[in-house]
């Protein structure tokens, strides 16, 4: 990925030499220990905590009445047969485990249509394996999620509840900081991993500035030991992308910041000077064999150009759909500009004008996607959060159809890994728009995938900006 451009962050050393920069020299900030250390005391006296659904005057007393349902290890439901686990399996921490992995917890928490697979999660295998703190963190999670939405839970089971998501939050910040604490022994990417999880659950569950420093650290790693490092595997990649998505504020990004303001501000002019190239390209084809990159009455049309004004879903009602449509739609337009981009200054191909070929990739990355709305069922009654998942699942193995010869080449050669973190920089530089200058923006991206001239007027310049200080073409401020 950091060959294409995409990052450009330095690795300076090995993961190790990386990290102990962080933690030797008292100047830098990338890890603040004073508040891992805070935490982890304020936690395990339990007479404080940044659980919010938790009242902390309730903590000790929670803390101080609540025995274990089960003192003796247990494995019910098979949730941990072989002993794989970090923790010991009593009765309430088997209950999260399973809620955790039920089809309403994804389809409560991130609005996802219970139809949808849920692969990307992971196996808690998979989830322990990569960060107990990380594990803890997701047990928090189930623990405060079931005590949002079981209002008729008895009393005794919304104490073990409540015990549980202050016990494993304690758990996590104790165990980041005793990794941290190893100097240049720590394992650094799981401490990147446990940030991350930790940014998330405070973006959700408890105070936004305590969110942003988690977000800051993790974005401080990621510029010292690299993305490849940092999301080494396939579904950290995934889980890394969706997550960049589904918010509306800008700064909960562990990926970017106002530092790469610049550059990504060039991504979407860029972007825009080639969409505008394309367009020009198109005319010069004959008017019958003009056509949408998207069919109109397709279904992943509908959910890009359905009205998200105002849009809120989920249970925490911190899900936005317009930053899912705008993603969802920038995703679209970059797959075919990078797909005209491979024909260069070519205005044919053998046996084809070069646009013909670019329409026919495209509309045969839109029908794999459409494939799989319909395989899943989804249709207007759903979230367009359920579309990005479905783009970002899996996304290096899509099998369009409708596509041969030259089109399933250009296809090939597509760098979807490029595309979609380059689509991701662009979505979160969006999201500091003022609201008329994205829809302004969408509408326009809408027409061209469309197939049809946009009526309104685009000016490149009306999207230079700054982030303290919008202005408009013309200077005044907006």
């Amino acid at each position: 990925m950091t060959d294409d451009g995409l990052i450009r962050a330095d690795s300076g050393g090995s993961s190790a030499s990386a990290l102990s920069t962080g933690l030797q020299d008292e100047d830098v900030d990338f890890i603040d220990l004073d508040y891992y250390d805070r935490q982890s005391r304020s936690s395990n006296s339990a007479s404080k905590s940044t659980v919010s659904s938790v009242p902390s005057s309730q903590i000790s007393d929670i803390v101080r009445s609540v025995d274990p349902v089960c003192r003796n290890a247990i494995s019910a439901c098979m949730i941990d047969p072989f002993g794989t686990l970090p923790i010991e399996v009593d009765g309430v921490t088997n209950q999260l485990l399973h809620f955790y992995g039920q089809q309403s917890y994804w389809q409560t928490a991130y609005a996802l249509s219970p139809s949808v697979k849920v692969s990307m999660k992971g196996s808690w295998e998979y989830q322990a394996g990569i960060s107990t703190t990380h594990f803890h963190i997701l047990m928090a999670r189930s623990a405060l999620h079931q005590l949002r939405m079981n209002r008729w839970a008895a009393g005794t089971t919304l104490r073990h509840l409540q015990f549980a998501a202050a016990k494993h939050q304690a758990e996590a910040i104790t165990i980041l900081r005793e990794n941290v604490a190893q100097g240049t022994d720590a394992n650094v990417k799981e401490i990147l991993t446990s940030v991350i999880s930790l940014a998330t659950f405070e973006q959700r569950y408890g105070s936004r500035e305590k969110a942003l420093m988690h977000f800051k650290a993790a974005r401080d790693l990621f510029k010292q030991i690299g993305i490849g490092d940092g999301l080494d595997d396939r579904l950290r990649e995934e889980q890394a992308l969706w997550f960049e998505g589904i918010y509306a504020d800008p700064g909960a990004s562990f990926m970017w910041s106002t530092e790469d303001a610049t550059e990504r501000l060039s991504w979407l002019t860029s972007l825009i000077d080639e969409v505008d190239r394309i367009w020009k390209d198109q005319q010069l084809l004959p008017i019958n064999s003009r056509s949408a990159f998207v069919p109109l009455e397709s279904r992943l049309r509908e959910f890009i150009s359905r009205d998200t004004a105002g849009r809120i879903i989920g249970a925490y009602g911190d899900i936005n759909e317009a930053a899912l449509q705008i993603r969802c739609l920038l995703i679209l337009v970059s797959v075919i500009a990078n797909l005209h981009v491979q024909f260069g200054g070519k205005k044919h191909t053998p046996g084809a004008p070069k646009l013909q070929v670019v329409v026919t990739a495209a509309r045969g990355y839109a029908s794999w996607i459409e494939d799989m709305l319909i395989k899943n069922k989804l249709g207007e009654d759903q979230a367009i959060a359920d579309v990005l998942w479905i783009m970002l699942q899996n996304f290096r193995d899509m099998e369009p159809r409708m596509t041969a010869g030259l089109a399933q080449q250009a296809l090939n050669r597509l760098n979807m890994q490029h595309v979609h973190w380059h689509a991701c920089g662009i979505a979160n530089i969006v999201k500091y728009m003022p609201e008329h200058r994205r829809i302004l923006l969408r509408d326009w991206l809408l027409a061209f995938v469309g197939g049809k001239r946009y009526t309104g007027k685009l000016k490149l310049n009306d999207f230079i900006f700054s982030y303290t200080d919008f202005t408009d073409f013309s200077g005044s401020k907006i």
